[in-house]
């Protein structure tokens, strides 16, 4: 009986401990969010827009963009543009100009596969998950910004997309 109730003791002990590893936060992550693609395709004219908070002004800031490409992807790089600014500064036109140079937009090509055709990224199978930096040691002051991001390979459905994400962390003070 007694080992019994032992065993039921320790069971929970290690829920528990698991339960509370799993709920840690790394204070450094401003923003790491995925979302989710509906049938795997990314519109042309779609406008990806994440929305994050900066509290601190005294460290230097890495922006990644994430992708999650699955093997029905038909390229070898994903052409993507972005624009950061204040959510005011980002509504209305500014997403229909995304892609225009005089709206300050930046274009980037994100590669997925190597010369020889071996996909790049981390997993295995049909998902890979892809982390590309565009903004690096950032000086950001306190405030809301948003983030657009828009794909560039100009087809009007670009198969194989499962999430596109933003990741946003903090690098380091400033000294």
């Amino acid at each position: 009986m007694k080992k019994k109730y032992l065993r039921v003791i320790v069971g929970i002990l290690c829920w528990m401990m698991l339960g509370l590893s799993g709920c840690s936060v790394d204070p450094s992550v401003v923003m790491d969010e995925f979302r989710n693609q509906p049938d795997k395709i990314w519109e042309w004219k779609e406008v990806q827009s994440f929305d994050f908070d900066i509290t601190d002004g005294n460290s230097y800031y890495d922006v990644s963009v994430q992708a999650r490409i699955t093997a029905q992807f038909a390229y070898s790089n994903l052409w993507m543009v972005y624009r950061l600014g204040s959510p005011d500064s980002l509504s209305g036109s500014a997403l229909g100009n995304l892609g225009s140079k005089s709206a300050g937009s930046k274009q980037f090509d994100a590669v997925l596969a190597d010369e020889t055709g071996r996909w790049l990224g981390e997993g295995k199978g049909n998902l890979r998950v892809y982390s590309f930096p565009v903004i690096q040691r950032a000086v950001l002051k306190p405030g809301k910004y948003r983030f657009l991001l828009k794909q560039n390979v100009r087809v009007d459905q670009l198969f194989g997309v499962s999430d596109i994400g933003l990741r946003v962390v903090k690098s380091g003070a400033i000294l």
